[in-house]
């Protein structure tokens, strides 16, 4: 019973391998070298089952040449033990590396172990050391069997190497699909050669069936799918998603598409090669895969077109994938040491449900969309080839002193400006980088050598090339002797050259002194001319503030003649004394301190706390000072925080001001706990006896600030003014 279930259950494996065998034939392994390492493995396998079954037939069997007979299949068998181990290193190799150059120059060191083996095998016949047959033609392992074991063994170390190394640079879902779906082998295989050494159940051939099985079912037949280039699906797939996932939207979410196409991925093929426009498009499908993190299914939909399907709860979500993918190609950009640059047209479109729409018209939205984009960027493109046709024709009219570089390279790019460098004291081989440094150093004025350096830089140079844009120029002064200076242009034609694949620079100076003249002249005068308005703008707002303050002290003297004539008298004396001392603040219309400001508060609301008594409760929190403002921009925020909030209540309330400093501004916080209004315009207009905008405009104007107000029906209203600091504004 043990045996014919043994002998089945070979067979079995035998008969699975050779099917899988054929159908990996059938899908033309001859043009793929993985696809023939993967045959040699499942060769070597179901050889091992068969001298595995031959062993389990011949053992004690008696007929001639028997024991010899044996002893063959059972070299063959140990033989065979490391040689599936063999094709396995060689074919997860392959598949993680995709290098058959590296392979080929590593085959030699990866088969030590199983020549090592074969020679044991070999020779253990004459000598017993891996087996033995006796005179009943009866097997007992060698005293050295442990060493087939061993050189078995030594391929999982050196896979789980190649594993190590490679997982460092795994970067997709594909990518780790794959890593994961390789280890399953060699595991499943020590399994069953773990319980056949020391159990004795004859379980290493089914280990290796149950490992080849899973990759063959998720790894080999992957290529019915997925692209081979990129990792991504392929349209067939595609097709097959998109029509069970429009049928099963969940409720709570919608369904979106996504479709980009690399521009210009034809030149990079035609211009740098075609290993570069794969990696290209390895790179965009890396991008995308890392944004969704297998969220969204990606699919190849054409040479250069990528489709992304995914879920989203609200519209603003695929606006921040988009961004993502802007944002991601940018860096990738920056890391490129390359002068091209990768984009993406990207169109995009959301499923309206099955009454509505179709898979196809629902994909056919985001294509149309992508395909108007590309249309206006080569529009775009073809207007600066055309401007830059023209500004060629006219060059000879308006410039002199023409000089190329090469950028690439960051060196002169013919003898002319090589000479040009040793006339201003440099070699000629200088790099260019650091002769731009020269020359804005020697012959530059100081506030326009950085951007002359950003404009010109060899960096800068690529970045603007890459972006499709061939021509930059930069507007500076420069000087012959030192001394005068005068108004240059320098403009820039930037080209790719064939000969040596370099991108150049042609340089035209042209010498703009005349037209900087007539150009700043009104300017100037503009100039001069708004900053008199601004100056008059905030004087009329300023006196329409001034008497408010004024009348409305003279009023709270006034209320307090009738209901206390003694301390409408002391209010007289510190008005009048208030206003000797600080008549020329009120007058004036630069900003003041806010020390200057809190005394126009503290005198205001010392007549207010006179007339009302205990109602108003005033508390300060001064945390900062030492900063200015505009004259009277605090107090009337105070007024009406007292005026139209705290008396408008029968109990009173609390006034609170506060400073603080911030990074980047100075606030001041006025709240009280009075009745508070609900927070719209209009009602804030009513509120503000001596005007908020007026206020607010001259916080803008005077100092570049702004401010906020919030208020609740019931519980009071806040007030900040927000200050910037000094450099903020500089």
């Amino acid at each position: 019973m043990e045996s014919t279930f043994y002998l089945g259950m070979n067979f079995i494996g035998m008969m699975v391998l050779c099917i899988v065998y054929f159908h990996v034939n059938s899908l033309l392994a001859d043009r793929f070298t993985d696809q023939k390492l993967f045959r040699n493995l499942l060769l070597m396998v179901i050889l091992f089952f068969l001298f595995d079954t031959s062993m389990y037939l011949l053992d004690g069997k008696q007929f001639p040449f028997a024991r010899e007979v044996y002893s063959l299949c059972t070299s063959l068998y140990y033989i065979f033990c490391t040689m599936p181990c063999l094709c396995w290193l060689l074919y997860s190799d392959y598949k993680l590396n995709n290098n058959k150059k590296s392979l080929m120059k590593w085959m030699p060191v990866y088969s030590i172990p199983a020549v090592l083996n074969g020679f044991l095998a070999i020779t253990s016949p004459a000598t017993g050391w891996s087996y033995m047959i006796d005179e009943q033609n009866r097997y007992s392992r060698g005293p050295y069997v442990w060493m087939t074991w061993l050189f078995s063994f030594s391929y999982v170390a050196i896979i789980y190497v190649v594993w190590q190394k490679k997982n460092k640079d795994i970067n997709t879902n594909a990518a780790r699909e794959l890593h994961n779906y390789l280890i399953l082998f060699p595991l499943s295989s020590i399994i069953g050669a773990i319980l056949q050494m020391f159990f004795g159940i004859a379980l290493i051939g089914v280990g290796m069936l149950v490992g080849i099985l899973i990759v063959f079912i998720n790894v080999q037949n992957r290529r019915l799918y997925v692209d081979e280039l990129t990792g991504a699906f392929n349209r067939r797939y595609l097709e097959v998603y998109l029509e069970s996932a429009v049928k099963s939207v969940p409720k709570e979410r919608q369904l979106f598409a996504l479709v980009t196409d690399i521009v210009d991925l034809k030149g990079i093929n035609d211009t740098r090669g075609r290993n570069i426009g794969d990696y290209v498009l390895m790179e965009v499908y890396r991008l995308l895969d890392e944004i969704f993190q297998g969220s969204g299914t990606i699919a190849r939909f054409g040479g250069d077109e990528f489709v992304v399907l995914d879920y989203y709860h609200q519209s603003s979500e695929i606006d921040d994938k988009i961004k993502k993918i802007e944002n991601k190609l940018n860096d990738v950009n920056e890391n490129h040491k390359a002068f091209y640059e990768i984009k993406l047209n990207i169109g995009r479109s959301v499923y309206l449900g099955e009454e509505r729409d179709t898979s196809d018209e629902f994909l056919k939205r985001a294509d149309d969309e992508m395909y108007y984009i590309k249309h206006q960027r080569q529009e775009d493109l073809r207007r600066v080839e055309e401007y830059q046709r023209l500004l060629t024709e006219v060059t000879q009219g308006m410039y002199e002193n023409i000089y190329e570089l090469d950028i690439t390279h960051n060196c002169a790019g013919d003898k002319s400006t090589q000479e040009y460098f040793e006339s201003i004291g440099i070699p000629g081989t200088t790099p260019f980088n650091q002769a731009l440094k020269h020359i804005a150093k020697k012959q530059i004025k100081e506030e326009y050598q950085q951007g002359y350096l950003d404009t010109f830089s060899p960096r800068n140079v690529l970045r603007v090339f890459r972006e499709g844009t061939d021509s930059i120029s930069y507007d500076f002064m420069i000087t012959r002797d030192g001394a005068n200076y005068y108004w240059l242009r320098i403009t820039a034609r930037i080209f790719f050259w064939e000969h040596d694949h370099s991108v150049r620079m042609l340089t035209y100076r042209q010498n703009i002194e005349e037209e900087k003249r007539r150009e700043l002249e009104p300017l100037e005068r503009a100039k001069k001319l708004e900053e008199e308005l601004a100056q008059n703008r905030i004087a009329i707002m300023l006196s329409q503030i001034q008497p408010h303050f004024l009348y409305n002290s003279l009023v709270v003297i006034k209320q307090l003649c009738d209901i206390d004539p003694k301390e409408a008298k002391e209010a007289i004396t510190e008005f009048s004394s208030y206003l000797r001392g600080n008549l020329d603040a009120l007058t004036r219309s630069a900003p003041i301190s806010f020390e200057q400001e809190m005394e126009h508060v503290e005198t205001y609301l010392a007549l207010e706390k006179k007339r009302f008594g205990e109602k108003i409760h005033i508390e300060y929190d001064i945390k900062a000072k030492g900063f200015f403002l505009p004259v009277l921009s605090l107090q009337p925020i105070v007024e009406n925080a007292v005026r139209y909030g705290i008396t408008k209540t029968e109990e009173g309330g609390t006034l609170t001001i506060a400073s603080r400093e911030e990074e980047h501004a100075y606030l001041i916080i006025v709240s009280d706990s009075g009745m508070g209004v609900e927070p719209t315009p209009t009602q804030f207009d009513k509120r503000s006896h001596v005007g908020m905008e007026n206020v607010r405009n001259r916080l803008q104007s005077m100092c570049g600030g702004n401010l906020y107000i919030n208020s609740v029906a019931g519980e009071g209203t806040k007030v900040t003014i927000e200050i910037p600091k000094e450099e903020e504004n500089a």
